[in-house]
Formats: structure tokens, C-alpha cells, sequence
């Protein structure tokens, strides 16, 4: 199966107009101009020490709380993201942005459906939003309501024909939904593309294999492999095929990277000691039984 787009904040609010009312003001606006340059630079801390300042002096000013949660977001601290993305909306209830990222933060914690919530009043606020269609179907997804997913990503790409990460997602949905054609047709335009889109090979291997066209699984996840050599599910799926294939050396092969990748990943063990049986290597069939029953047990 494809994995789903990464969701990632909308950027930075570069420039506020503050009334010239007062020193204080003027210095709140200072800090929030220094915490935007700081951003820029990658140094989050800093950033958020200087948002922090804004905000104390002027905590009215929405931008800041807005600019600060989004630095909480790249520094992966959700729930504090939330909390300043919540204090954004208090204070400006039509800021759509504030609810898109809000909606991704939600999404990173695995609350799909206050995901979906905070994305559908994205969309209310901007229909035109593309991003916002594919994160809420990617929501959807997740929540294995493949209809939906598909109708959002059908959106999307509607208002962005040329998003290669739309057409893979919805590929996804298809796939897991089993209309295995209607995902090779989808993975394969966001290949097109974008060609060195390692998620969308991973997916159209996916329908491949689906249809038992185990030849080309094998192409494709082998171009994945390529492109992310990290990829463990790639080297999963390709191994899934081989066995298929009757290739249990392949197997066992591609089953020791995935295990070099991640020794926790139980299907590994299950799977190579599969193999290993096959070939006739029974201690290590058992061996890698073993180890499976002992992680399961974990």
C-alpha cells in the first residue's frame, strides 16, 4: 500500500502590521520579526523564545501564536502546536490556515476524525484549498473509508491536475479497496509526473502484486528500492513477490536487509523462516520462528 503524503504546516506568516500605539507594541512587533528570521534559519528554539516574547507583550496578536505553532510543528511537539493553532482560531475565527495545520497536527496524533473536522473547515473557509482535499482524504484513508478518500483526492487533484502525490494516494485507496487497475493507472500518472516518486513505485507494485502480476511487483519495487534504499517495506513487498515467484533465496535475501533496517519487524522472521523451510534449512526456519514468537511477546 502507498504511503500517505506527509502533511506539513502552512508556512510562516512573514509580515504583521502592528499599530504604531506604543513602545511596547513596537517591540513586540521587534520580536516577532527576529523570531520570523530565526525560523528561516532552522533555529526553532529561538524562534519560539521570540514568538514567546511577541505574544507577552501584544497577546492579541493572532499572527504569533499562529507562527509559533507552526515552529512547534516542525519540531514535531504537536500538542503544543494545537494549543497555539486553538489560541489563533480564539482569536481570528476565519483563519482557514490556522485549521488546515491544526487539522495536520490532529492527523500526526492519529485523531483522524478531529483531522477531518479541523479540514473540512479548511475547506469551508477556502474551497480552492487542493492540499486540504488530499490531507482529509488521507484521513479518510487511514480511517479505511476508501469512498470518501477517493472523492477527496478526486477533488484535489480537479483543483491541482498536476499533483503527482494526489494521483498516488488515490491509487492507494483503490488498491486497498481492490479496484487494482484504477490504482495502476493513478500510480503510474504520478509517475509520470513526478519519476522519482519511490512512493507511487511501492504502490503500483502493490496492485501488481494484487493482480498476481508478480514480474512486474518485483520491477517496480526494485525501483523503489532504488530510489529510497531505506525503503523497508519495499524489500518486504519484493520479497512477498519472490516467494509468490518461487525464488526463496530472493526471499531470504531480501528479508535479512529488512531485518538489518528494523530487527523488531516480526513478518521478517515469520517469512524468511518460511523460506528457509522451503529450501530445506530447517534449524533456520526455526531459529526465525523463534525470534518472531519472542518479539510478538514484547
Amino acid at each position: 500500500m502507498t504511503k500517505k503524503l506527509v502533511l506539513s504546516a502552512v508556512g510562516i506568516v512573514w509580515c504583521v502590521l502592528f499599530p504604531a500605539l506604543s513602545a511596547q507594541a513596537q517591540t513586540a512587533m521587534e520580536f516577532f520579526i527576529r523570531g520570523n528570521v530565526e525560523y528561516k534559519k532552522g533555529d526553532y528554539d529561538s524562534a519560539i523564545a521570540d514568538y514567546t516574547r511577541s505574544i507577552q507583550l501584544d497577546p492579541k496578536n493572532a499572527e504569533a501564536y499562529y507562527n509559533r505553532g507552526n515552529t512547534y510543528y516542525d519540531k514535531k511537539n504537536y500538542d503544543q502546536a494545537i494549543i497555539d493553532y486553538t489560541k489563533t482560531l480564539q482569536l481570528n475565527p476565519s483563519y482557514a490556515s490556522a485549521y488546515y495545520n491544526r487539522g495536520a497536527s490532529y492527523y500526526r496524533k492519529r485523531n483522524y476524525d478531529q483531522a477531518i473536522y479541523d479540514l473540512t473547515k479548511a475547506i469551508e473557509l477556502d474551497p480552492d484549498n487542493a492540499k486540504a482535499y488530499d490531507n482529509r482524504g488521507s484521513a479518510y484513508d487511514d480511517k479505511g473509508n476508501y469512498d470518501q478518500a477517493i472523492a477527496d483526492y478526486t477533488k484535489a487533484i480537479q483543483l491541482d491536475p498536476k499533483d503527482a502525490e494526489a494521483y498516488s494516494n488515490r491509487g492507494g485507496s483503490y488498491g486497498k479497496r481492490g479496484s487494482n487497475d484504477q490504482a495502476i493507472a493513478d500510480e503510474t500518472v504520478a509517475i509520470l509526473l513526478k519519476p522519482n516518486f519511490a512512493e507511487a513505485y511501492h504502490g503500483r507494485g502493490f496492485a501488481y502484486f494484487n493482480k498476481g502480476n508478480y514480474d512486474l511487483a518485483i520491477a517496480d519495487y526494485t525501483k523503489e528500492i532504488q530510489l529510497d534504499p531505506t525503503a523497508t517495506r519495499g524489500y518486504h513487498g519484493r520479497a512477498l513477490a519472490y516467494y509468490k515467484s518461487g525464488n526463496y533465496n530472493l526471499v531470504i535475501a531480501d528479508y535479512t536487509k529488512v531485518i538489518q533496517l528494523d530487527p523488531n519487524f516480526i513478518p521478517a522472521y515469520t517469512n524468511r523462516g518460511l523460506a528457509y523451510q522451503k529450501i530445506g534449512k530447517i534449524d533456520l526456519a526455526e531459529a526465525d520462528w523463534k525470534k518472531a514468537a519472542e518479539l510478538k511477546k514484547l
